[in-house]
């Protein structure tokens, strides 16, 4: 949903008779505007502009929702919430990246933590709102990540699909951050781990009983 200042800022441009802005707002194409560089986006979809083997390219991103489906036991969070979550305003609870390799010479695996992932509406009550859902990522190569802090909560969890030639091989790329936790990096295959209903006043009653 966009903030109040996003809608004074929709309103003066319009009154200017602006159509091409230079900037990556979600909403911004939603609202009819042009997003410069890259042209129109449509939906969540985003267009970002990156360095690669000295070039510059165009790649479309997606959320999360577009892809769940192809994720490892993905059928477990369809279950939990009746269709694919956004997990828009999703918040990082715990990242662990380990490198050390198995039997199958797999990793480096990222497995992320987040709290919530819930888009439910006052339609859809028996939805559950608040979730704890775990993923594995495998085959994980780390761009960067920064600004760690106490809710690391993401506007969208976004991602797409490439052809590394590098690698020789498909793989995805995830991008998020807002108010805290920004990442970005690419993986080769991901499984859902678990998801459980999960209340932050849980997390403080057990901190208090442990003391």
């Amino acid at each position: 949903m966009p903030l109040l200042m996003d809608c004074v800022n929709f309103d003066i441009m319009r009154r200017l008779g602006l159509r091409d802005v230079f900037a990556f707002g979600p909403y911004l194409a939603q609202q009819g505007f042009r997003c410069l560089p890259g042209g129109e986006t449509t939906g969540r979809a985003r267009t970002v502009l990156e360095r690669e083997n000295n070039h510059s390219i165009r790649r479309e991103m997606g959320t999360v929702q577009d892809y769940l489906a192809e994720f490892e036991n993905a059928e477990v969070v369809h279950d939990f919430f009746g269709r694919w979550p956004s997990l828009h305003d999703a918040e990082v609870i715990e990242l662990v990246l380990n490198r050390e390799l198995g039997f199958d010479f797999t990793g480096p695996r990222l497995t992320m933590t987040l709290y919530g992932c819930a888009d439910c509406s006052a339609a859809e009550p028996q939805v559950p709102k608040h979730c704890k859902l775990i993923v594995m990522f495998e085959d994980v190569e780390l761009a960067y990540l920064r600004d760690f802090n106490h809710q690391n909560a993401m506007a969208d969890f976004m991602m797409e699909t490439y052809h590394c030639d590098r690698l020789r091989e498909d793989r995805y790329r995830v991008e998020f951050g807002e108010f805290g936790a920004k990442m970005d990096f690419t993986f080769k295959t991901a499984r859902v781990l678990s998801i459980s209903p999960f209340e932050p006043i849980d997390y403080f009653k057990k901190q208090e009983s442990s003391e």
